[in-house]
């Protein structure tokens, strides 16, 4: 389940990266918050579904 979310949370952040690179924007940094909404959304879908996935 925390594979899954993170892989979520590091795809979106690539190809946001990949898409600022494109337009020369400022890429945004990798920050803590990443690593506390990862933590966050895995606790949530492992309370939430526990039961379906074995």
């Amino acid at each position: 389940m925390i594979f899954f979310v993170s892989n979520g949370y590091l795809g979106t952040y690539l190809i946001s990266s990949l898409l600022l690179y494109i337009k020369n924007l400022p890429i945004l940094n990798f920050g803590y918050e990443y690593f506390v909404y990862t933590a966050l959304e895995s606790a949530l879908a492992i309370v939430l579904f526990k039961e379906r996935v074995k």
